[in-house]
């Protein structure tokens, strides 16, 4: 008996499953035609403003993908719409960051947002990267920050100053490898090289290669051993100071 309840319950469980399966289908079918609909729409018109000589090819493919991203994400807040893209890497860079803009704006104390706007501000290698900085010496004084998000946020403040203030990006990226395992130690090599630390930027990348049997790194290590590395040290001295202070985030 209680086997036939089982598998009376397990057959309406499996059927439930495949109507639902149906549905979300159905659904999703619906928004691909409408939505494809009105990019077919969208794409003639801007096909006779190209023939027309109102606007150029170029310019007719950066509003496809706008409107694009639009329809994809609509119903969805600016947040939601931002993230979603990010994750899909579907949406024009210059939109994303709209979005990212508008996202702060809503609630400028949101770590997650203020550390996704921060990553789609202008990046200058050879900095300073103004906008970036700033974001993160925001991000630096708030608290509740959990460990494991702390570290992702100092490696990318180092990858932001890794050229040109080095030895600051170098304690972001100790303090970083310290609070997760998850850090991009790897990446201190790029800054002991900028240091002019030549032989400490060899042993992390054999490290690296050692440990996760990867050979990414193979490029660095054979210039370094040959006497050529392929990052200069900083030519001249900079004056390097802790944003917040030497442990960044407010604990």
């Amino acid at each position: 008996m209680l086997k036939e309840v089982y598998i009376s319950r397990l057959v309406q469980g499996a059927f439930g499953f495949l109507v639902l399966l149906v549905i979300s289908s159905t659904v999703y079918f619906y928004v691909s035609t409408a939505t494809n609909a009105k990019l077919d729409a969208f794409r003639a018109n801007l096909h006779k403003r190209v023939e027309s000589g109102q606007i150029s090819k170029q310019e007719s493919i950066a509003l496809l993908k706008h409107q694009r991203a639009t329809l994809e994400t609509e119903g969805l807040s600016a947040w939601e719409a931002a993230q979603s893209l990010d994750a899909r890497a579907s949406g024009p860079d210059t939109y994303v960051k709209e979005l990212a803009d508008i996202a702060l704006a809503e609630n400028p104390n949101d770590p997650e947002r203020l550390f996704f706007w921060a990553m789609r501000q202008p990046y200058v290698e050879e900095g300073p990267s103004p906008e970036r900085e700033a974001a993160y010496e925001k991000l630096f004084a708030m608290e509740g920050i959990a460990p494991e998000r702390s570290a992702v946020m100092l490696d990318c403040f180092a990858g932001t100053i890794w050229c040109y203030r080095p030895l600051e990006a170098l304690r972001y990226r100790q303090e970083a490898a310290a609070l997760s395992d998850e850090s991009n130690y790897d990446l201190m090599g790029h800054t002991y090289q900028r240091l002019g630390m030549y032989d400490k930027a060899l042993e992390v990348y054999s490290d690296y290669q050692a440990q996760t049997n990867s050979h990414v790194y193979n490029y660095y290590i054979q210039l370094i051993e040959a006497g050529t590395p392929p990052i200069p040290p900083i030519e001249r001295p900079v004056e390097e100071t802790p944003l917040a202070s030497d442990k960044p985030f407010a604990r």
